[in-house]
């Protein structure tokens, strides 16, 4: 049986007492409150997968792949809503935080997921409470983090994704030798 973790909210105060942290998340939101997080989080995925099909859609002719970058800020006039851009690029964009990068390789028919990275502020949260988490769930989000502070993300790279090695490929499969200067 799995260990429910105990957290002490006195820090240094009196008449306060150590509580399990399950019993008070369900105690904080209402069964309605947390159906309706449901449905945002499930509309939102919904979103997600249309946009992504509208895109490899509409790029159907470009014959090496591209980059889409989500990138989901909270909005400057209203702080309860996340905008969410899509912007399909040629070019590896540079890791930033809230963003998420693919590759779609139109040769292969294929979606590569790359990263995800979260806001900075949840990055201290991940930190402080990754004991919290499924390992399987927080695992992938750190080695993104610890490749993002360390400046090793920048390499990582779907399969075969620069148009160089692309077009190596496609020579190739035609039997044309292609020349090229470094």
């Amino acid at each position: 049986m799995e260990e429910q973790k105990l957290v002490d909210l006195s820090q240094h105060r009196k008449n306060t007492k150590t509580v399990d942290i399950a019993q008070l998340s369900q105690e904080a939101y209402s069964t309605e409150e947390r159906l309706q997080v449901q449905e945002i989080v499930d509309e939102k995925a919904k979103t997600h997968a249309k946009m992504m099909e509208d895109i490899i859609a509409k790029h159907k002719d470009i014959p090496w792949g591209y980059y889409i970058c989500v990138i989901s800020k909270n909005d400057y006039q209203n702080p309860n809503v996340i905008r969410t851009r899509y912007i399909v690029r040629d070019t590896k964009p540079m890791p930033d935080w809230t963003q998420d990068l693919y590759y779609y390789d139109n040769r292969e028919d294929a979606l590569h997921f790359i990263y995800s990275l979260p806001k900075l502020e949840d990055v201290y949260y991940f930190r402080k409470n990754a004991d919290q988490f499924k390992p399987e769930w927080i695992e992938p989000y750190m080695k993104a983090l610890d490749a993002m502070m360390d400046g090793t993300i920048i390499s990582w790279d779907a399969p075969c994704s620069k148009r160089e090695e692309a077009t190596l490929i496609l020579d190739a499969q035609v039997g044309i030798p292609l020349m090229r200067n470094h």
